[in-house]
């Protein structure tokens, strides 16, 4: 799964509009993250008794398969997004989106989470 995700970032993020080195590497960058909150909310899924998800597109205990199912569809999207945005927003989408993401990524390590795939 990682490996199609990484193919899929170098395949359709080279020919965007607009797009170049630096669009490239905060979107390698959303994406790594995306990978270790990935890995944290499958723990929550694997360990319910002690974990609860916050996303309420998942619910409180989302199966393995559902955890999978909306992380790489959610990778694929922000690529999407982050592909069709005009520079000047595609800039404030991709780094806004690393900020949330390395808080959200923080606090799952401070409450115990591990990255677990």
């Amino acid at each position: 799964m990682v490996k199609v995700i990484v193919l899929i970032i170098f395949l359709i993020a080279t020919p965007c509009y607009a797009w170049d080195r630096n669009d490239t590497l905060r979107e390698v960058a959303w994406q790594g993250l995306h990978l270790v909150d990935w890995g944290q909310t499958l723990n929550i899924a694997k360990e319910p008794t002690l974990y609860h998800e916050i996303n309420p597109l998942m619910g409180k205990h989302p199966s393995v398969g559902k955890v999978n199912t909306y992380m790489c569809l959610s990778a694929l999207t922000h690529l999407g997004v982050s592909a069709l945005l005009p520079k000047e927003y595609r800039i404030y989408w991709q780094w806004i989106s690393i900020g949330v993401t390395s808080g959200l990524i923080i606090h799952n390590y401070n409450i115990g989470l591990k990255v677990r795939f």
